[in-house]
């Protein structure tokens, strides 16, 4: 879980107002359980949804929603009023 909530936020920092320019980002996580999974959601305020890319062996980057892709049980994103909400689902211990 700490991976890929890591692997969130930053990409969330990263890429939180939808371009380049640097300026400020104000991402929300909301950590909660669900129907026995435990559900991590990132909120920032892009419009683009993110897209699983394959990097090359040698790149430092571009892995981490690739490895949360393979690792939870569910991922995915919606649009919300400002901006965006990126989530996985872990199962949860009882």
């Amino acid at each position: 879980m700490q991976h890929g909530l890591i692997d969130l936020v930053t990409n969330a920092l990263l890429h939180g107002t939808g371009d380049d320019r640097g300026e400020r980002v104000t991402i929300r996580m909301v950590v909660h359980r669900e129907a026995g999974n435990l559900v991590v959601e990132v909120y920032d305020g892009s419009i683009f949804f993110p897209v699983v890319t394959a990097p090359a062996d040698t790149a430092e980057s571009g892995r981490g929603l690739a490895l949360i892709q393979i690792l939870a049980a569910n991922w995915g994103y919606s649009r919300t009023p400002y901006g965006k909400s990126v989530f996985f689902e872990l199962p949860a211990w009882p």
